[in-house]
């Protein structure tokens, strides 16, 4: 989830949940054609691998979940002076909602690096 945002002073938001490198998404769609039967038999070893990983990246989700795991919400702002911030939140609802907040409290206005877990100005925000 990420929204791009311009505040009132002109700068250029983007908001965004920082995705853990494991997150998984299901690339494959099979139409109940001749040719998705056909690919689907070819391919059967490699979905089954996929399926696998996909249950091994939600065990990850749970247990990132029992063990309380922060998300983390970065707003950057390519300057100058370029600046970077960032929250955490816990759960998947809780961070899509800090992300709408701070989207929101960003394109009104409003000064929000108070409430930051993490501030960069320059050339640190870059590297990020």
């Amino acid at each position: 989830m990420t929204r791009v945002i311009r505040a009132p002073d002109g700068a250029a938001w983007t908001v965004s949940r920082v995705e853990a490198p494991w997150h998984l998404r299901h690339r494959v769609s099979l139409e109940p054609d001749l040719v998705g039967v056909l690919l689907w038999l070819a391919a059967w070893p490699l979905l089954l691998g996929e399926s696998l990983l996909w249950l091994a990246g939600w065990a990850v989700l749970r247990i990132r979940h029992r063990l309380g795991l922060p998300w983390i919400i970065e707003a950057r702002t390519e300057g100058p002076p370029d600046r970077l911030l960032r929250w955490s939140a816990l759960g998947s609802s809780a961070s899509r909602d800090r992300v709408r907040e701070i989207a929101t409290d960003l394109a009104q206005g409003r000064d929000i690096a108070a409430t930051a877990s993490t501030r960069a100005v320059g050339d640190r925000a870059l590297r990020g």
